[in-house]
């Protein structure tokens, strides 16, 4: 690979892979394979936390935008 952000690419999947073999040496394939899936399960559940406080976030700053705007609006209009 050439490039940087190839060659960084290409060290980050090695790593994965060395990584995943390591922990393939220390659990049970069983094991690991659980663990695994209770720690997608916890992060699918935090993502869903942060996507549902950010898009709260999101919707009171447009509102906040659309009433300003509806406040410039009112003003002018008089």
């Amino acid at each position: 690979m050439k490039g940087k952000q190839n060659v960084l690419s290409e060290v980050n999947m090695i790593m994965i892979c060395y990584n995943l073999t390591r922990l393939m040496a220390i659990f049970d394939p069983k094991d690991l394979k659980k663990r695994l899936k209770q720690l997608g399960l916890k992060l699918s559940s935090l993502l869903g936390i942060i996507v549902a406080i950010s898009g709260r976030f999101l919707f009171q700053r447009n509102l906040f935008c659309v009433q300003k705007i509806i406040h410039k609006t009112h003003i002018t209009s008089l």
